[in-house]
């Protein structure tokens, strides 16, 4: 319980308008159990699904044994890497997709959850590693989020300015740097 005068503390500060209680954050797992482990010697991971859309390995964790999945997902597409007008437009959008689902998905950020966007020669990569038990509404988020998002003139135009100040200062980049790139 807060008492009245910290409440009108706040009130001569101005807060009172900002003090809420955060929603409850789904991403905070609640069963940390391990799956039973078949193989404890199995070196390498094995296809356990293969289709035309998917291909998914399987490795259980037998050394920490902790409740994580680390899963990648390779949204492809042939015509990101045909010409370089693509390739940038691609990695705009990349870019302003990464910043829109940063706003949402910090719950999931704060619940031990980490991802990363990435655009690749074959299509946008996400990389996502957080608790087995959370990864599917991630996954589930970030997909809607993906298919939802819309793109908005001005926050084109900020990508656009800081994706052409990236591409210009790669110019004064060490020799060294440019060969690994």
């Amino acid at each position: 319980k807060v008492s009245s005068s910290v409440i009108n503390a706040w009130k001569f500060c101005g807060l009172d308008n900002d003090l809420r209680i955060p929603l409850k954050n789904l991403f905070i797992p609640e069963n940390f159990d391990f799956h039973p482990i078949e193989n404890w010697k199995q070196v390498h991971p094995k296809i356990i699904r293969d289709s035309s859309l998917t291909r998914v390995w399987f490795k259980q964790d037998t050394e920490y044994r902790k409740p994580k999945t680390i899963l990648t997902i390779e949204l492809k597409n042939a015509t990101i890497n045909c010409d370089p007008l693509n390739w940038n437009l691609t990695q705009i959008f990349a870019w302003m997709l990464e910043d829109h689902l940063k706003e949402r998905l910090y719950s999931a950020v704060l619940a031990g959850t980490e991802w990363n966007l990435a655009v690749t020669t074959a299509g946008i990569r996400l990389f996502i590693e957080g608790y087995s038990e959370k990864q599917e509404l991630f996954v589930e988020t970030i997909l809607n989020e993906i298919f939802r998002f819309k793109i908005d003139l001005r926050h084109f135009e900020d990508a656009y300015d800081g994706y052409y100040g990236d591409v210009k200062g790669f110019e004064g980049e060490r020799p060294q740097q440019m060969g690994i790139y």
